[in-house]
């Protein structure tokens, strides 16, 4: 299992999306998921990142049966790329770890309360090979490392409720800022 973290902005969706266009190049049959922590179906998408790439995948949620999909696919799969892997469960994780397919799990750490998200947790005991990258704090002035995730509903810092609020800006209401530990 290779685990590629980042704070939001970091590149973490781009460089998945890279590693697919890559192995698909060398006829590498791969199957990409990104996870949303609401979702009881799956649906078709693409998957997108921030700096424009984009490639084809499945919308799932952590209720996803991956042991259903490679009994039905085992022989068909070279590589399974997971996009959002913070939202999948505990269970997910577990079976994903034992899989005899090469996994590579994308998505965030930390969620905006400061909490290493559930699923990632169980991850890290397994000691995925982990590709950490790096994006600038987005406070004025600051060139230190971002570490953490300001959350602001209406102008106002949020630091406590729900940790699966998705999207990085909703017109001016919900907006998330990658911040360093100071700023934090």
């Amino acid at each position: 299992m290779i685990y590629i973290s980042g704070t939001m902005n970091s590149g973490k969706t781009a460089q998945a999306i890279m590693l697919n266009n890559q192995a698909k190049r060398q006829r590498k049959k791969v199957k990409v998921f990104k996870v949303e922590p609401e979702r009881d179906n799956t649906e078709p998408t693409i998957v997108k990142s921030r700096c424009g790439l984009s490639c084809e995948g499945t919308l799932i949620g952590p209720n996803y049966d991956f042991a259903k999909y490679m009994q039905l696919n085992y022989q068909d799969i070279d590589m399974i790329i997971i996009d959002e892997c913070q939202f999948l469960s505990v269970g997910q994780i577990d079976y994903l770890a034992y899989l005899n397919t090469k996994v590579i799990l994308s998505g965030l750490k930390v969620d905006y309360l400061g909490n290493v998200f559930e699923a990632i947790q169980r991850l890290l005991t397994y000691r995925p090979m982990e590709v950490e990258l790096f994006s600038l704090c987005s406070s004025p002035g600051c060139t230190n490392m971002a570490t953490h995730h300001l959350l602001t509903v209406n102008g106002k810092i949020i630091k406590e409720g729900n940790n699966k609020i998705l999207g990085d800006v909703v017109g001016d209401t919900i907006k998330y800022s990658t911040v360093c530990k100071h700023h934090y």
